[in-house]
C-alpha cells in the first residue's frame, strides 16, 4: 500500500489504534526526504520505522518549525562528524583541547503517550553537549553589545512581532507540546496562549526601563542589562517557561543561552525559530540541545561571560547550581520544588472548591506542575460532603491520548475539555505515585478511589487517586508527588491547619478556600509561601510575580519585578563643567 501527503498521519493513527485493539503491531515503512527532522536510525525494535514526530509534521501547517539540533546564531548547528553525509551541517568551532568533547552523536526522546514499548520513540535529537554550550555562550557574548544597543522601542516592537508569530502558529506549537508532554490539545493550546502573554507583557515592560533622578541634579540611577544570561527550563511547561525567561531577558537588553529539558526540546527550538523570523537578532536567543543537563549547567556556571543564571527545576539541582555559580559570583533566579498546601475551611463552597482542585490536580498537565496542591487539608465539618463531591467529579474524568486523534484542531473550543487528562511524563513518575500511595497505606491511610494504571490508553496513564487519613510522617506529605494524587488530611481548627500547611521546607504556593473574608486574609498572611490563591487555584498571570521562599528558591518571574532580575542598578554622579558646555 502506498499512502502519501497529509493522509499519512491519519493512516498511521488509525493503524496504531486498530493494532492496539487486535494486539498486532504492523510494520509500517515510509520513504521520504526531509531537510530538517529525520527519522531515527537503528532504534532496535520492531514496529513503525519512523518517529512519531516525523508523521506529526504532516499535519502541521508549518513543519519547518521542527528542528532536531541546537539553534545557535539564528540557525541549526550540528557536530559534522555525527551526522549522515546528506546533512549539510554547520560545524561548531572546537575549543582547544576540548576538540571533540560533547560530540556524542544523538539521543532518543521517549513518547509519554506510548501504548507499547515498540512505539516508545518520539524523536531522535542531535546531542550538542558541552561544545554546543560553549559555542552558544561565545555567540551570545559577541552579540550582547549589539543587542543592548537596540533601542527599547525597537526591542519592544520585535517582541510584539514574536508574539504575533506565536499566535499565528499556536496550533502547530500546541501539537508539538502534545507530542512531547502528552498534554491534551486543549491544555497545550492554553499553554501557548499563556506563553504568548509573557512575550506581550515584556514587550510593553521594555518601554518602562527607566532610571531615577534625585533632587540633586548631579546624581542619577540607571538600570542596565546584566549581560549574557544562562536559562534552564523544565519539561512540564515547555513553551511558557521559555518565554517567561527569554522575553524578560531580551526586553532588558540581555542575550540568552537556553538549555530546555531534553524531553521537550522541540518546542523550545520552534520558539527560537519564530524569534528569528520576527527579526530578533540571530545570536540574541540561542538554544542548546543536549542529553545531559549537568554538562550544560557546568558550562553556564563556569564561563565568566555568563552574568546570570535562571533555573526552574528541582531543589536538589538548584542547590548544585548555587554551588557552581559561586566561582564567578553569578546572579541567580531559582524557581525550585513546591509542596503546596490547599486549605478548605467549613464555609467553603464545595462545588467551587472541587472544580478548582480537580483542574489543578488533573486537568492541568495531570497535576505535574510546581504549584499543584500536594497536601489537601479539609475541615472536619466539611470533610464528608467534600469527599463525596470530589469522588463524584473524578468519576466524570476520562484519559485522553493525543495520538488517537493527532489531527484534532487545538484552536477549536471544546465544551468537554474539562473532562480529559493526559499521561504522566515517564515510568519513573508513575512509580513515584505508586510509592507514595503504598507508603501512605502502610502508615494507615485509606484508598478511596483510583490507584491503578490505565495501560489500554497508554503506559504512563494513571487514574486520579484519592487517599484519606494523611499524616505528616508519610512521603506524600513531605515530598512533591507531581501527579494526580489527592492526599487528604483532616484538621479541626484554623491554627491547626496553618501549622500543618507550614510544616515543610518548601514555600512556593498555597491555597485558601473559605467564604469568610477575614479568615482568608488571616490565613493568607500566615502561610509561608510566595504566592497565595484565595478561592482559586489559577494563580499564574504574566502581570504578577511568580516565585517562592524557603527552599522553593528566590527571585521572581513575570510582572515588572521579573524584568528587574535581568537588570542591575548603576549610580552615576557628576556634571559637565562650565567650560565643556
Amino acid at each position: 500500500m502506498i499512502v502519501g501527503g497529509h493522509a499519512w498521519s491519519r493512516f498511521v493513527a488509525v493503524v496504531r489504534c486498530q493494532s492496539t485493539k487486535t494486539g498486532l503491531i504492523p510494520r509500517i515503512i515510509r520513504v521520504c526526504v526531509r531537510g530538517k527532522m529525520q527519522a531515527p536510525k537503528n532504534r532496535g525494535y520492531v514496529g513503525a520505522v519512523e518517529s512519531a514526530m516525523e508523521y506529526l509534521s504532516d499535519i502541521m501547517l508549518d513543519s519547518s518549525l521542527l528542528h532536531d539540533s541546537s539553534f545557535i546564531d539564528g540557525r541549526c548547528v550540528e557536530p559534522i562528524d555525527s551526522l549522515p553525509l546528506e546533512h549539510h551541517a554547520i560545524q561548531m568551532p572546537s575549543r582547544g583541547d576540548q576538540g571533540r568533547e560533547g560530540r556524542t552523536g544523538t539521543f532518543l526522546v521517549m513518547d509519554p503517550s506510548t501504548r507499547t514499548d515498540e512505539e516508545a520513540v518520539l524523536v531522535e535529537l542531535v546531542d550538542g553537549g558541552e561544545m554546543a554550550a560553549h559555542y552558544a555562550v561565545d555567540v551570545a557574548a559577541r552579540m550582547f553589545e549589539q543587542w543592548r544597543a537596540v533601542s527599547v522601542r525597537n526591542r519592544a516592537s520585535l517582541l510584539r512581532k514574536w508574539s504575533e508569530l506565536i499566535r499565528n502558529h499556536a496550533g502547530d506549537l500546541a501539537r508539538i507540546i502534545c507530542a512531547e508532554t502528552g498534554k491534551t490539545v486543549y491544555d497545550a493550546y492554553a499553554e501557548v496562549q499563556y506563553a504568548k502573554s509573557y512575550v506581550e507583557w515584556f514587550a510593553e515592560e521594555a518601554l518602562r526601563i527607566q532610571g531615577d533622578y534625585s533632587c540633586d541634579p548631579e546624581a542619577r540611577v540607571e538600570r542596565v542589562a546584566v549581560g549574557v544570561v544562562g536559562l534552564m527550563t523544565p519539561w512540564n511547561f515547555p513553551a511558557a517557561m521559555v518565554t517567561r525567561k527569554v522575553a524578560a531577558a531580551l526586553a532588558a537588553g540581555c542575550t540568552a543561552v537556553l538549555k530546555p529539558s531534553e524531553r521537550t526540546t522541540c518546542t523550545a527550538l520552534a520558539l527560537a525559530d519564530l524569534a528569528v523570523r520576527a527579526g530578533i537578532a540571530p545570536g540574541a536567543f540561542n538554544v542548546v540541545v543536549a542529553k545531559d543537563p549537568a554538562l550544560v549547567s557546568r558550562v553556564l556556571s563556569t564561563r565568566k561571560e555568563v552574568a546570570k543564571l535562571s533555573f526552574t527545576g528541582s531543589t536538589a539541582v538548584g542547590k548544585m547550581i548555587i554551588r557552581q555559580s559561586a566561582l564567578h559570583v553569578q546572579r541567580l533566579s531559582l524557581e525550585l520544588g513546591g509542596n503546596a498546601p490547599l486549605l478548605i475551611f467549613s464555609s467553603a463552597d464545595i462545588s467551587e472548591t472541587v472544580s478548582a482542585l480537580v483542574s489543578n490536580k488533573v486537568i492541568r498537565n495531570c497535576g505535574q506542575t510546581c504549584v499543584s496542591a500536594n497536601r489537601i487539608l479539609v475541615h472536619d465539618l466539611l470533610y464528608d460532603r467534600f469527599l463525596a463531591k470530589l469522588v463524584q467529579r473524578i468519576g466524570e474524568l476520562e484519559p485522553h491520548n493525543f495520538w488517537d486523534n493527532p489531527g484534532e484542531d487545538p484552536c477549536s473550543p471544546n465544551p468537554d475539555a474539562s473532562r480529559f487528562f493526559g499521561p504522566l511524563i515517564h515510568q519513573e513518575a508513575v512509580e513515584k505515585i505508586e510509592l507514595h500511595i503504598a507508603d501512605a497505606l502502610h502508615h494507615g491511610a485509606q484508598l478511596v478511589c483510583g490507584g491503578k494504571r490505565i495501560p489500554k490508553i497508554g503506559l504512563n496513564f494513571y487514574e486520579p487517586t484519592v487517599v484519606v487519613g494523611g499524616q505528616p510522617c508519610m512521603k506524600a506529605f513531605g515530598e512533591e508527588t507531581f501527579g494526580p494524587l489527592f492526599f487528604i488530611i483532616r484538621f479541626a481548627n484554623e491554627l491547626d491547619a496553618i501549622r500543618l500547611a507550614n510544616d515543610t521546607v518548601s514555600g512556593l504556593a498555597g491555597y485558601v478556600f473559605s467564604q469568610d473574608s477575614g479568615q482568608c486574609s488571616r490565613v493568607a498572611q500566615a502561610l509561608d509561601v510566595g504566592m497565595v490563591g484565595i478561592n482559586t487555584t489559577a494563580i499564574s498571570d504574566c502581570r504578577m510575580p511568580f516565585g517562592g521562599i524557603k527552599q522553593s528558591g528566590y527571585g521572581r518571574e513575570g510582572s515588572k519585578y521579573g524584568l528587574d532580575e535581568y537588570l542591575y542598578l548603576k549610580y552615576v554622579r557628576g556634571s559637565l563643567s562650565a567650560s565643556s558646555r
